[in-house]
Formats: C-alpha cells, structure tokens, sequence
C-alpha cells in the first residue's frame, strides 16, 4: 500500500472512531458486557443448548428429557431477548452492519465496480438505472 493511500485509511480511520455510531456501539456493548445478570442468561442459553445437542447424539435419547431442555431453552432466549441492553445491543450491531456494508460497496465499486448491485458505472448516465 502505497504511503497516500495508508494517510487516507489513517484519516478514514480515525473518522470512524469519532463517528457517533461507532461511539454509541462501543458504549452499548460496554454495558452488554457488564451486565451480569445478561451474561449470566446467556451462558445459561449457551450451556442449554450444549445439554440439547449433546442428549440429541446419544443412540437411547430420552425425549422428556430433550422436550425439557428445548421449553427451558425457549424460555430463556425470550428471556434474553427481553433484556433491554440486548435490544441495546442488537440495535447497535444494526447500525453497524448497516455502516460496514456501505463500507464494503464503497471499497467494491472502486476495486470491483462489475460487483456492485447495478453493475459497473459506465459514465453514460441514459443507460443507468441510477447512483446508489
């Protein structure tokens, strides 16, 4: 990369970290990670679904058992998802996606313009179905 090109990704870089979205999801998934009693469903969650797949395997699995674990599983996803920093958070994550993506079509309509939805720019604007 030639010495131009690493100023403007230092630029762009660093306008991104000033960026208000970035900012806010840094923060949200600050208080994701510090919330105990969030973390704590979660593992919960996680370790459910291990009891799930691991009883799923076995030759003889006992389906009250798997019927058990799937309503506490179901439980506690909803409990999860009711959880207002994981709203929070899934809504941060969006506008991030959201950021990233626009990033990448950016970066692809220079490096591979054929990619990009609506096909490469041909400069003649009458046979163009209109900028994104």
């Amino acid at each position: 990369m030639d010495e131009k090109l690493k100023e403007a990704l230092e630029n762009f870089l660093n306008a991104l970290r000033d960026c208000d979205a970035v900012k806010h999801y840094t923060a949200v998934k600050e208080a994701y990670i510090a919330d105990g009693e969030l973390v704590t469903l979660i593992n919960e969650y996680n370790m459910q679904g291990q009891m799930l797949r691991d009883e799923g395997a076995k030759p003889e699995r006992d389906d009250v058992l798997i019927g058990e674990i799937t309503d506490k599983l179901k439980e506690t996803y909803d409990a999860i998802m009711m959880n207002a920093r994981m709203q929070e958070m899934q809504q941060a994550e969006q506008v991030i996606s959201e950021i990233i993506s626009d990033i990448d079509r950016g970066i692809r309509s220079v490096v591979m313009p054929e990619d990009v939805e609506g096909g490469a720019c041909s400069g003649n604007c009458s046979s163009c179905g209109g900028c994104h």
